[in-house]
């Protein structure tokens, strides 16, 4: 099998990561599966499922079986990827986090329009925004460790202003896949 065009193209540019995929997939497929796995209707990888015209070599999950979701979008003032707390609103000064987070006990707001700037996160946020894409649940809560769980934030949503009695209480934040709690949004 030749990669050599597939990976680098007639121009010699940096191979693009369809081009990598689709060569790695390509070779997995010709040599056949690694280990047996069961799929959803029971039959085992190699062997002929329930469904006759289903090719019994390519197991493609279901998205709408594993609910699964396309990654999100910004929310308002924080950047691709990330979880924000604000000191007031979504222009004033923030926080910015990319994974959970034990406790807020060190962390400073800053940036946005300067309001708040210095002032300690730890239960000091007044508002939330999630910017995640990888389609991960903000989870706010009043204790460190994760303890006590106050609010969360849905991937691409904002709350521009948490009801009064969840301000100035975050302490801890955890990210979470999809779940089945209502979260918070404006």
């Amino acid at each position: 099998m030749k990669l050599a065009p597939v990976l680098f193209g007639r121009n010699r540019r940096a191979p693009g990561i369809a081009a990598i995929v689709a060569a790695v997939v390509g070779s997995l497929v010709l040599a056949g599966p690694i280990a047996a796995t069961a799929d959803d209707t029971g039959a085992t990888a190699g062997q002929p499922s329930a469904d006759a015209g289903a090719d019994p070599r390519i197991s493609r999950p279901d998205p709408a079986k594993s609910g699964a979701q396309p990654p999100t979008v910004a929310g308002a003032n924080c950047s691709n990827g990330f979880h924000c707390l604000f000191f007031f609103d979504v222009f004033s000064s923030k926080k910015q986090y990319f994974d959970s987070v034990d406790h807020f006990r060190n962390d400073t707001f800053g940036g946005g329009d300067g309001f708040g700037a210095g002032q300690p996160v730890n239960n000091n946020a007044w508002a939330a925004s999630n910017s995640s894409t990888g389609n991960r649940e903000s989870h706010y809560y009043d204790g460190e460790f994760h303890s006590g769980f106050l609010f969360c934030v849905n991937p691409g949503a904002t709350v521009n202003s948490l009801p009064s009695n969840l301000r100035e209480r975050a302490s801890s934040l955890r990210l979470r896949p999809r779940t089945s709690v209502v979260c918070l949004s404006n």
